[in-house]
């Protein structure tokens, strides 16, 4: 049995049941969804008529009514069956196996010494991800190699490796830990501040500041980032959970294919 978990998408709304992209909440806001506020305000005619129009008259093209017969027309049409034979893995593939990772108690090896390609990570056709969790949510054993003899090693919940662009090679790496309290959300923050570079300091304000529901917020994120290993960035990202009042960190191991070094001929 293979515990690694595909999504699959439609054509009518291609991000319904895309990979955990949320698990970057911060590089979508500065990438994406801050860009996109500041283009809208340079346009001031645009922008002072559309806050000047009541919320009511906003929002009627977005309801579910007017967007009935779309969405039947999409859901009837726009989708589409695969089926893919296993594919032929690569060496980076190989250490990171759920196969052997997750049944066997041997970590799950991620090796980004170099950057990964994407039939090295075992990407299939046209998916732009992959991902590694156990059916029953218990933890399981990461290794992540990083240049310069680095490694970050955990006990995750979930494990995703995803591309930025559709079809392009992976540039994320996220890895999830299991749901804890404030104060052992900031004992794990606390305990890698030293050897990441991150600064205590600002761990302890993140500890010390009113809680997210105080502020009427459903959930609060933070991001604190380390020092650059090479062409890969780390981050630790942490999220408060008002309802269950449970915190999620996420180490995050982003690089820019640009940015990278280029790939030496090897055989697999």
């Amino acid at each position: 049995m293979d515990d690694t978990i595909t999504a699959a998408r439609c054509g009518c709304c291609a991000h319904c049941l895309s990979p955990p992209l949320f698990s970057d909440r911060w590089g979508l806001i500065e990438r994406d969804t801050f860009p996109a506020y500041v283009r809208f305000l340079e346009n001031e005619s645009k922008s002072r008529n559309l806050i000047g129009k009541p919320i009511g008259r906003r929002v009627g093209r977005f309801l579910l009514l007017a967007r009935a017969g779309q969405l039947a027309v999409g859901f009837i049409t726009r989708w589409r069956l695969r089926v893919n034979a296993q594919p032929t893995l690569g060496r980076q593939a190989r250490r990171a196996s759920p196969s052997a990772s997750l049944r066997d108690n041997v970590p799950l090896q991620i090796d980004l010494t170099r950057p990964p390609t994407r039939a090295g990570m075992g990407f299939i056709a046209m998916n732009d991800h992959r991902a590694w969790t156990r059916p029953d949510h218990k933890t399981f054993a990461v290794t992540i190699s990083l240049p310069n003899a680095r490694s970050y090693m955990t006990n995750a919940q979930l494990v995703t490796v995803t591309s930025g662009a559709p079809g392009g090679q992976p540039s994320c790496v996220s890895v999830k830990l299991s749901p804890m309290s404030r104060d052992q959300a900031r004992a794990a923050l606390m305990s890698v501040t030293a050897a990441w570079g991150v600064d205590p300091e600002t761990v302890e304000a993140w500890y010390k500041r009113p809680r997210s529901a105080r502020m009427g917020h459903a959930y609060s994120t933070r991001v604190f980032t380390a020092q650059p290993v090479s062409f890969v960035l780390p981050e630790l990202q942490v999220t408060h959970y008002v309802r269950t009042d449970q915190y999620v960190i996420d180490a995050l191991f982003t690089w820019s294919i640009s940015a990278a070094p280029p790939l030496r001929n090897h055989q697999e």
